[in-house]
C-alpha cells in the first residue's frame, strides 16, 4: 500500500488522465528526463530524503530483504512511473489503444502489483481499485 498511496501515485495522478495530460509537472519530468544541463541534474538529485523515508519503510516492511534489492526495488518502481508517463505515446501505438492511459487507478495498480512482485519473488494479482471521481 505504501508503493500505491505514497510513492507512484502522487505522480502518476498528477501527469495521467484527460484533464492532466501535458500537465506542467509531466512537461517538466519529460524534460527534465532528456536534459542534462547542470541546473536540471542538480534538480533531479537534490532531493532524496523524502526516497529515504520510503527505503526505510520498504526496510521495516520486508526485513528479509537485502537492503541492496530494496534500494532497485524502489528505483525500478520510480522508473516504472516515470517511464509511464515520458513514453505513453509508444504504448498506445503497441497496444493499439488498449492500454487505456485514462485509468490511472489502473496504472498505479499495475506498477505496485509488478514491483510487490519484484521485491517478494512471488506472485500477486492487480486489484482493481473502484475511485469516484470529483467533478
Amino acid at each position: 500500500m505504501l508503493l500505491r498511496h505514497a510513492l507512484v501515485g502522487p505522480t502518476l495522478r498528477g501527469c495521467l488522465g484527460p484533464d492532466r495530460e501535458r500537465s506542467t509537472a509531466a512537461r517538466f519530468m519529460i524534460r527534465a528526463s532528456i536534459e542534462s544541463v547542470p541546473p536540471i541534474r542538480r534538480i533531479k538529485n537534490r532531493e532524496i530524503d523524502h526516497l529515504r523515508k520510503f527505503a526505510a519503510a520498504m526496510r521495516r516492511s520486508l526485513p528479509d530483504r537485502d537492503g541492496v534489492d530494496l534500494y532497485w526495488g524502489l528505483h525500478f518502481a520510480l522508473a516504472m512511473a516515470h517511464q509511464t508517463i515520458r513514453d505513453s505515446e509508444r504504448l498506445t501505438k503497441l497496444s493499439e489503444g488498449s492500454c487505456d492511459f485514462n485509468d490511472v487507478e489502473g496504472i498505479i495498480d499495475r506498477i505496485v502489483a509488478v514491483s510487490v512482485m519484484a521485491l517478494t519473488g512471488g506472485e500477486t494479482k492487480i486489484e482493481k481499485v473502484s475511485v469516484q471521481r470529483a467533478r
